[in-house]
């Protein structure tokens, strides 16, 4: 019986290693669905001169609109740098993403095309950077994650044995 217990025990604490080591996965989904919305900011500005909020409607991400990014955004019309900045608040990330979406927010709307698609451009380099740094270290993370967390089972197994 005392085997079982141990047993179960370094099997919950793996499981729950997975858990944690998907976690880290978010970071790199958030990277992913900005980068999604920036492109396609950058395809329908460029191509089509469509204002700013006809493009956050017809945009559409799972994780966006899960997190309430999308729905905040597409609250208004008007005074959106105001309303991109609340947005950008719900997005769990780091400070570095966070600064770097505060200050694309403050000229959202309000500098000419050209200016704007540039901003885009240069928001999206960073975005790309930022996925590159995250992805490199993300598989690494992940296994020191699991690992601790099964080294911790074990341990726990054999204190209690």
């Amino acid at each position: 019986m005392n085997w079982l217990g141990a047993f179960l025990t370094v099997v919950s604490s793996y499981i729950c290693g997975i858990m944690l080591a998907n976690g880290e996965n978010e970071r790199l989904c958030i990277i992913d669905s900005l980068l999604r919305l920036f492109t396609y900011m950058h395809r329908r500005i460029s191509a089509e001169r469509l204002p700013l909020y006809r493009i956050f409607v017809e945009f559409t991400d799972e994780y966006l609109e899960k997190n309430g990014f999308l729905e905040r955004v597409r609250s208004s019309r008007h005074g959106l740098e105001n309303v991109w900045q609340s947005a950008v608040k719900l997005l769990p990330t780091d400070m570095e993403v966070l600064d770097e979406l505060v200050r694309f927010g403050e000229s959202l709307g309000i500098l000419p095309l050209d200016e704007q698609i540039k901003r885009i451009e240069v928001t999206c380099i960073f975005l790309n950077e930022k996925r590159a740094k995250i992805s490199g270290a993300l598989q690494q993370k992940r296994k020191s994650v699991k690992s601790v967390c099964l080294l911790m089972g074990i341990a726990i197994a054999i204190i209690l044995l």
